[in-house]
């Protein structure tokens, strides 16, 4: 189960890495939240001379970030985890109505 978390937190990292182009990716780490025994993506970004930090899990769930972050980083990388899933949703029920 947990390769399975890693192939997804990795895709979701790449996504926000591609949608985010105002700042740059800094370090991307992977941890196990012990307590939770999940696997959390830790991205560190850089905007100017300041970091920002976002944590989430594999299922888009963000479990951490700066408290200093802009907003706008924050929504943005959410957005992009959400908006290339609903993308792949939309294109994968348009195969299966294509193959009926």
């Amino acid at each position: 189960m947990m390769k399975h978390h890693m192939s997804v937190v990795s895709e979701m990292a790449e996504f926000i890495e591609k949608t985010v182009a105002y700042a740059q990716v800094l370090e991307v780490n992977y941890d196990i939240d012990q307590e939770m025994d999940e696997l959390i993506c830790r991205m560190i970004f850089s905007r100017g001379n300041d970091e920002y930090e976002i944590g989430f899990n594999w299922m888009g769930i963000i479990d951490g970030y700066s408290k200093k972050i802009p907003k706008m980083l924050l929504v943005d990388a959410h957005n992009a985890i959400c908006g290339y899933y609903v993308q792949w949703i939309i294109e994968e029920i348009s195969r299966r109505e294509d193959n009926d």
